[in-house]
């Protein structure tokens, strides 16, 4: 898929995991969502010196974001149930998503745990993994 032309919305937006068995091989998880902002950022430094009457700022190194991945909780789902035990294990996976733009982002990702969401009458039952960026992502244009 070709970098979109004109507006796109999220919806059909696709989050995978990387195969452990399978290096390079993606595994989508369609009761995903929410996945949150990707990429990531410098702090900016102050390096200004006593005589400077402005202050001076230099990029610091780049640090990604805390991820919160929703899900639709649906545990039948078998590559669900593989992507939790990634989760429990606090693996370093890598994930990929695939914009409606066109963009593709891999990045490694630590997962740090999941909470089921406080259950309510009329609402729907969902998972919330909670991971941190570990490395750059790799932006790339969908085939």
């Amino acid at each position: 898929m070709p970098f979109a032309t004109g507006v796109t919305f999220g919806a059909g937006t696709v989050l995978a995991f990387e195969d452990p068995d399978t290096p390079d091989s993606y595994v989508g998880l369609p009761n995903v969502v929410d996945i949150g902002e990707v990429g990531e950022v410098s702090d900016a430094n102050d390096v200004s010196a006593l005589v400077d009457e402005t202050d001076i700022y230099s990029a610091g190194p780049e640090a990604g974001a805390d991820l919160e991945y929703s899900f639709n909780h649906i545990p039948s789902l078998v590559d669900y149930q593989a992507f939790m035990g990634l989760v429990d294990a606090k693996e370093t996976v890598k994930m990929r998503v695939t914009y409606k733009t066109g963009d593709v982002a891999t990045v490694p990702v630590l997962m740090l745990g999941k909470k089921m969401a406080a259950a309510q009458r009329k609402e729907k039952n969902t998972m919330k993994v909670y991971a941190k960026q570990s490395g750059k992502s790799v932006w790339t244009e969908a085939s």
